[in-house]
């Protein structure tokens, strides 16, 4: 039960990291990064 717990974090820590780099590359997604990351 644990394991999942923190496959599912180190998921989303990912997936956080990869927005931020996307962002980085294209400044136009920045702002849709920011929507999706305040709506969570």
């Amino acid at each position: 039960m644990v394991r999942v717990i923190f496959l599912v974090f180190l998921t989303e820590l990912i997936l956080f990291f990869i927005s931020r780099g996307v962002a980085k590359i294209f400044p136009l997604n920045y702002s849709l990064s920011e929507n999706v990351r305040q709506s969570i």
